[in-house]
Formats: C-alpha cells, structure tokens, sequence
C-alpha cells in the first residue's frame, strides 16, 4: 500500500488534498478488483469549482450533485459501492477520519444521518465487493 500523505480540514480545499485523495480513490477501487473508467473523474469538478467559490459551497453543491454521498439529491440513484470507496479512501488521505467505510456508516447509522434501509444497502455493496474478491 502506497504512503498517502494526511490532511488535516483546513488543507481540504486545496489541490494537493484533491489530488492525493483521488489518488487514493483509485487505489481503493482498484485493490477491490472494482476500479471502472469513471473512477478517473472523481471529484475532478471540486478543484475547478474552488477557484470560484469558497469551500463549504464546493463542498455542498458536491454532496448534493454527487451519487457517491449520502446527501445526493436523488438517493435512489446512489452508487453505494463508489461511496464505501471514497470512504475508505478518506481514511487514507484525511486525519479528521481514522476509521474504515464499515466503521464511517456505524457512525452514520448512530448519529441519524443514515437510517436502517440506507445502512442496509451499504453493507449489501460491501458485501459485493468483499464476494468479488473470491
């Protein structure tokens, strides 16, 4: 596994920080046998649309256009899988999130920001992927 360098939230809205977690994204999909060609264009809209606004509504108008995060605004269309792997990538590449995408959607699921069914559906995805991996 490669040496990802971590972030800390104030570094988060910089091209560094976007470069080596998509670097890690891609590492993710790829050590789960699950990298596809989309993969290449993660996140690629934050470092552009920071040049123009500040971070927080970079960060907002990214979770909400995105598939990969909960707060996306057709959550019937999530790709649960690509969000257990920028979930683990996080833990790579950011010190504010030491823990896995199995323990991040145990935090979810207890805060409230995640109910059962979308709890559920996570474990599903990471259930295809840990099977992929036989």
């Amino acid at each position: 596994m490669r040496n990802y360098r971590k972030f800390t939230k104030d570094q988060r809205s910089t091209f560094p920080y976007w470069f080596w977690h998509w670097l890690a994204f891609n590492d993710v999909a790829r050590e789960l046998h699950a990298w596809k060609f989309h993969h290449l264009f993660h996140d690629i809209e934050k470092p552009f649309l920071r040049l123009i606004l500040p971070y927080e509504k970079v960060q907002k108008w990214h979770r909400t256009h995105n598939k990969h995060h909960l707060e996306y605004k057709y959550p019937e269309r999530r790709n649960w899988i690509d969000m257990f792997i920028d979930w683990e990538a996080s833990s790579r590449t950011k010190q504010a999130c030491p823990w896995n995408a199995l323990e991040e959607a145990r935090i979810k699921l207890n805060e409230g920001s995640m109910n059962t069914e979308e709890y559920n559906q996570f474990i599903n995805a990471w259930r295809e992927l840990i099977y992929k991996q036989d």
